[in-house]
């Protein structure tokens, strides 16, 4: 019964007229949105009074989680019946606990503000080299454990300046990286594989800032035949899915930086996020085409960042 009103109610409504194979992450994303704020438009709410439904104007953690297996469900079946070939990513989101706020769920995704930026990139400077941070003082750390922070280092600053999906990171690449030059200034330019649940882009970075975090990379793993991962192990084989979380993590705690202001805990995805409201309130790149760089559409990119459009605007938008 349960997924028989979902999919009347919530799936078919959304999804009805689009093509399975066309369905990437991203409309995952803008549906988990427009679901979110379903009970909430004005007619929907005469609706459920007049037909004297029990909703709520915001759905628990609980129906969301149920809805996102139903999705996996109805997705893994149309792979094995070959009605598709990759099945997009679906997580379900989750309302955010605070002490002073109660349970409330924000669009809002937990990124890093500039200070917060500059403050993390010094400290992970002495961080990398600071025998405390291995061992808690008890003795010296092993070289695996270098190399895994000193990666990560630079996977951070990387992710900062291209925006990336962690799982698209994985993916990528040396034949992926290239450079070339625009009004005399010198771009480095990554392809997204079509591999990725999003298919192929291209995302370009100042050569001057981001160049010096390859170069640590390829000394580091002395990996950089145009066939090797960028990011992988010492022995060459491309990260695990959750390689970076534990450290990641870690070196957040360290830095003091886990928690946002409304006290959500910071992932690798805050990465992508703060590489968009940089990109956004800095002034760099319209919505449209930060949508084309992120791999998203421009709406998602509204629902997820419009504080941060509203504050870049914040001069017009308080013109006499």
């Amino acid at each position: 019964k349960f997924h028989e009103g979902t999919a009347r109610r919530y799936f078919l409504p959304f999804f009805g007229d689009k093509n399975l194979e066309v369905i990437r992450d991203s409309t995952i994303e803008e549906y988990w949105v427009w679901r979110m704020n379903y009970w909430k438009e004005k007619n929907r709410i005469r609706e459920s009074e007049k037909k004297n439904l029990f909703t709520r104007s915001t759905p628990s953690n609980q129906t969301l989680r149920m809805e996102g297996q139903s999705l996996r469900q109805m997705y893994n079946w149309s792979q094995r019946m070959g009605y598709v070939n990759v099945v997009p990513l679906i997580k379900s989101p989750k309302p955010h606990q605070t002490k002073s706020h109660g349970t409330v769920y924000s669009n809002r995704r937990p990124n890093f503000t500039l200070d917060e930026w500059r403050k993390l990139t010094r400290f992970m400077r002495s961080w990398v080299g600071n025998e405390d941070n291995y061992t808690g003082g008890r003795g010296k750390p092993h070289k695996l454990h270098y190399f895994q922070r000193e990666l990560l280092r630079n996977y951070v600053l990387i992710m900062g300046d291209f925006g990336f999906r962690p799982n698209e990171s994985r993916q990528i690449r040396w034949r992926n990286v290239s450079s070339f030059k625009s009004d005399g200034k010198e771009i480095i330019k990554v392809v997204v594989p079509p591999s990725t649940k999003t298919g192929s882009r291209e995302v370009y970075a100042d050569a001057k800032v981001v160049s010096v975090f390859f170069e640590r990379v390829k000394n580091l793993t002395g990996f950089s035949e145009p066939d090797d991962f960028v990011f992988c192990d010492q022995d060459g084989n491309k990260v695990s899915e959750g390689a970076f979380s534990k450290t990641f993590k870690k070196l957040l705690k360290d830095a003091e930086l886990l928690k946002n202001a409304e006290g959500m805990d910071r992932t690798l995805y805050s990465l992508r996020h703060t590489y968009a409201t940089f990109r956004i309130e800095l002034g760099k790149l319209r919505p449209e085409e930060l949508a084309d760089m992120m791999g998203t559409s421009p709406q998602n990119i509204y629902n997820h960042y419009r504080h941060s459009l509203l504050r870049e605007n914040a001069s017009k938008l308080t013109q006499r």
